[in-house]
């Protein structure tokens, strides 16, 4: 009989040695350690506390930009930490207010210093992430001041009117019509995209000035009377009987379509007897079809003949 000490030291060994979420600090020899060492969280180390050697406000000639983005009075009052309590290293998620955009967002201060991570809605800053500034644009107060007066009421308008009309950054801009905020890119409100880029729709101009709830109305009312006086849902153009029979008068309603249908159809039980449902359905393509050529017009004749027959 196996020893079982033994036996429980090759598991124990075998379970220390993998390399998974369960045994994290695995080096060379780590599994002849005890299980505790290395796994008491929060360390107490040099990244856990605040110090001299690594305040953040020690190295503002490094990282002036990264303080003054620092929302104080959020992430004080919110999380209790002050801004002589923040590392340069901080693994902490604080609060930021853009000083480009205005916007708050929370990210943790390492990868503002290490990684150059800022806010979400500057990330398309620029009209292209590759050229950056590197565009021949003019800017939006220069090219649509009109739009200008559309964006909302803040203390950064200057900036937001300093961006390409191009950009494709989110600003907040006033509703047309209830007046609220929503978000929207600058260049879905100018339609103006740059060389080479992939044009935007046709109505994106119309769409983007109003927010999602008022949108609908103003840009589906026209079409919706258009249906309505025509008919035409599909928008598909009508073509005139006039091509067909030679008399300028309506396409027959889906109810004539059924009832004529129905009377073709009625002939082919009696062609039973000449072979299978494709051979003597072959022969009746050219004379269904002529007949419905004929009584609906062109495109009707082949939907139509195509229900009588599928392999028509």
């Amino acid at each position: 009989m196996m020893d079982r000490t033994r036996l429980f030291l090759a598991a124990e060994f075998k379970q220390k040695s993998r390399w998974s979420s369960v045994w994290p600090n695995m080096h060379y020899g780590a599994m002849y350690l005890s299980y505790s060492i290395g796994r008491k969280l929060p360390m107490k180390g040099v990244n856990w506390v605040t110090r001299e050697s690594n305040r953040l406000t020690n190295f503002s000639n490094r990282y002036q930009a990264v303080i003054n983005d620092i929302d104080v009075k959020k992430t004080e009052e919110e999380l209790g930490i002050t801004l002589q309590d923040i590392r340069w290293n901080d693994h902490r998620r604080i609060y930021w207010k853009c000083s480009f955009c205005g916007s708050s967002y929370r990210k943790s201060v390492s990868v503002r210093t290490k990684f150059h991570a800022g806010c979400n809605f500057c990330k398309g800053r620029y009209p292209s992430e590759v050229l950056r500034e590197q565009h021949q644009s003019l800017s939006l107060a220069a090219s649509a001041p009109e739009l200008i007066k559309q964006l909302k009421e803040t203390d950064k308008k200057d900036n937001l009117g300093s961006l390409a009309r191009t950009s494709k950054f989110r600003a907040e801009w006033k509703c047309q019509g209830c007046g609220g905020s929503y978000r929207a890119s600058v260049r879905s409100r100018t339609g103006m995209v740059e060389n080479g880029q992939c044009p935007l729709h046709p109505g994106i101009v119309d769409w983007s000035a109003y927010c999602p709830s008022c949108s609908w109305k103003p840009n589906m009312e026209a079409i919706a009377e258009e249906v309505q006086r025509t008919g035409q849902f599909l928008g598909l153009e009508v073509e005139s009987r006039e091509k067909y029979v030679g008399t300028a008068s309506a396409y027959p309603t889906p109810q004539e379509v059924g009832l004529l249908s129905q009377s073709l159809s009625s002939f082919l039980p009696y062609l039973r007897g000449y072979g299978s449902c494709h051979n003597y359905c072959s022969y009746l393509h050219l004379p269904i079809a002529i007949a419905l050529l004929v009584c609906c017009g062109g495109p009707m004749a082949f939907f139509s003949a195509h229900s009588l027959c599928p392999s028509f």
